[in-house]
């Protein structure tokens, strides 16, 4: 439920060793407070890394952003428990010692968490495009809707919130996933819910202490307000074009999938009579045929798609 979080906690470095550690950029900044003094931070940000961390020598405050499932399991398909966060807080800090020599100095409860990503895995088959198709048509108050990539992803967002729905299974191909990934990503229709902003979470957590927000209890509270925001919890109508055009596509490639779903069009808009009417003889027994040969009728109809499952989230 939960993915990437960006915090902050009070650490201790080594700093007989603090130059001969594995940093990708050093640099200083000027004091807001006009004293003219200098200070330092040293940041690690690599590419393939999990983690990206930033240290304030002067301050000792330690930034770090990870995301939760891919640092303990290698991917973020696999869903974080409670269980898993003390786990995850062990090998971090463990990490922190043998690459950096940094110590905390307070309990892992007391990081301060500046970004937080919760999620769910929906299982819908082969409608996982008919669904963004549909959703990426929902308005949501003071929200932007836009949909990318080909029709894999459709997101929601303003300044605070950013929400999307995308293609599981096309993620990870294009990360070059192992097949077992892949496979537990087939069918799957991601929702991402990313807060950055600190009065949200601070609903939840006064002090936004890692202890009180990293939590199943909160992320479903945080999944419930956002996917009934947009309505999934609704039955949707939608087409079965999509359906058909990968069809024809799949049987006989994208020119002349792109004639039959002309003629499909034609058929449906103007009726029958009218294409008996435009086509030769034996050009309409040709469309037809062709049509039957891969089970498809010459016109487009609706469907339902039903709602999505939210009782992971116990509402009632």
């Amino acid at each position: 439920m939960i993915d990437t979080v960006r915090m902050y906690g009070d650490y201790l470095i080594d700093y007989n060793k603090i130059d001969s550690l594995p940093w990708t950029h050093t640099y200083t900044y000027e004091h807001p407070d006009d004293t003219g003094m200098l200070g330092e931070v040293r940041e690690y940000k690599k590419k393939g890394s999990l983690l990206y961390i930033k240290f304030n020598v002067n301050t000792r405050r330690l930034l770090v952003e990870v995301s939760i499932p891919k640092y303990l399991y290698g991917n973020n398909v696999r869903m974080i428990k409670d269980s898993d966060i003390p786990i995850f807080f062990r090998k971090l800090n463990n990490h922190l010692w043998e690459a950096f020599y940094l110590l905390p100095r307070h309990d892992s409860a007391y990081w301060t968490v500046t970004r937080m990503d919760v999620c769910w895995n929906f299982q819908v088959g082969g409608a996982v495009r008919e669904y963004i198709d549909v959703f990426g048509q929902i308005h949501v108050p003071k929200y932007t809707t836009r949909v990318y990539g080909d029709r894999e992803t459709v997101e929601w967002m303003n300044k605070s919130i950013r929400m999307s729905f995308y293609d599981k299974e096309r993620e990870v191909l294009a990360r070059n996933a192992s097949k077992e990934i892949v496979e537990a990503a087939n069918g799957m229709l991601r929702f991402e819910c990313n807060i950055r902003n600190s009065r949200l979470l601070k609903k939840f957590s006064a002090n936004r202490w890692a202890g009180e927000l990293l939590c199943e209890k909160v992320a479903k509270q945080i999944l419930a307000t956002y996917l009934q925001k947009i309505g999934v919890d609704k039955v949707f109508q939608t087409s079965n074009k999509l359906e058909q055009a990968d069809q024809l596509i799949d049987a006989y490639g994208i020119v002349k999938a792109e004639q039959l779903m002309g003629f499909i069009l034609l058929n449906d808009l103007y009726g029958q009579e009218f294409v008996r009417k435009s086509y030769t003889p034996s050009t309409l027994t040709r469309r037809m045929d062709d049509l039957k040969k891969v089970g498809i009728a010459p016109f487009f109809s609706d469907k339902e798609l039903p709602p999505l499952d939210l009782s992971f989230l116990n509402l009632s």
